[in-house]
């Protein structure tokens, strides 16, 4: 009866496992609110969005932040590893496409992180998420993950490379050369069929590469 009984955990376990593996990859939008820390100069104040809008379906992303100044989107494909920023301001309309090459010469560029799983944890958007401490020697992040949302590789092409899970609390230099801090937090994660469309380039947006953008603004190879 012992080894029977020891049989059916194993046996659940398994199941659990080839479950979870199996689970369907999320497929919706999760938005942010946006709070600061610190004190920011009229300027940054200014061009800072209210939220932002994170669209997930298979592989592909997308995050649109949506400012005074016009909107900025961000679409990533996790397989081929390029990405696109789509740029709406000021009446131009700009789709900057950066290769797989592009892409991973500037994930080289952010530094390496150590990070540590806590046992502490808090509820946001519904979710149980645990807290994550990430140091660079010199200062450390707090962010709040959850493995309850099925994304794969949700943090691929950011500062958070390193962290597993999905980020629901999340902060970011507001300025690289001062102590303010933009925060991220989760407020609604919303399952939606979500079209395919959502993550190509519009007919009416100029396209360009992003080293034919460097030069529109005066600046090129290195």
């Amino acid at each position: 009866m012992k080894k029977m009984f020891l049989l059916s955990i194993v046996f659940v376990g398994i199941l659990n496992m080839y479950a979870q593996k199996g689970s369907t990859a999320f497929e919706g939008t999760i938005t942010y609110t946006i709070t600061t820390q610190g004190e920011l100069d009229p300027q940054t104040k200014a061009q800072m969005p209210s939220e932002v809008v994170w669209t997930y379906k298979g592989a592909k992303s997308s995050m649109l932040m949506k400012t005074a100044f016009g909107n900025i989107n961000v679409i990533a494909n996790a397989d081929t590893k390029e990405q696109i920023v789509l740029y709406d301001m000021m009446g131009q309309k700009m789709a900057i496409k950066s290769s797989k090459e592009e892409t991973e010469a500037a994930l080289k560029d952010i530094p390496e992180v150590k990070v540590v799983e806590t046992n502490e944890t808090k509820k946001i958007a519904g979710y149980n998420c645990k807290k994550i401490e990430i140091s660079d020697g010199k200062t450390t992040t707090n962010v709040y993950v959850t493995n309850d949302i099925n994304i794969p590789n949700a943090n691929w092409n950011g500062q958070y490379k390193n962290v597993q899970g999905v980020l629901m609390e999340y902060s970011q230099k507001a300025n690289p050369d001062g102590d303010a801090q933009i925060i991220f937090t989760a407020k609604e994660v919303k399952k939606a069929k979500i079209k395919d469309n959502a993550f190509e380039i519009p007919a009416d947006y100029k396209q360009m590469s992003m080293t034919e953008f460097k030069q529109m603004f005066g600046g090129g190879e290195e």
